[in-house]
Formats: C-alpha cells, structure tokens, sequence
C-alpha cells in the first residue's frame, strides 16, 4: 500500500470513530446524568472549602 493510500485509510478510519464516539457521548441522557453529577460535585466541593 502506498504512504498516500495509507494517510488516507488512516483519516477514513479517524472520521468513522468520531461518528462513532459522537453517537455514544452526544445523547440528551446522559447530559441530564452528568449535570446532575456535576451540580452535586460543586456543592461538595464548594463545602469542603
């Protein structure tokens, strides 16, 4: 294989990923779970201060 035909298979693969991991971490769900997690994190943090 040559190095362009490489590059480009190695870019292909990247842009797939992507499209992959933004179907798994892009979801209304989870934001409403981690917010809530976050929010409680800050009044801790903000109590142990």
């Amino acid at each position: 294989m040559e190095e362009d035909e490489s590059k480009t298979e190695e870019i292909g693969w990247s842009i797939l990923a992507e499209k992959s991991m933004n179907k798994i971490w892009n979801n209304k769900k989870d934001d409403e779970f981690w917010s809530k997690y976050l929010d409680n994190y800050k009044l801790y943090e903000n109590h142990e201060a």
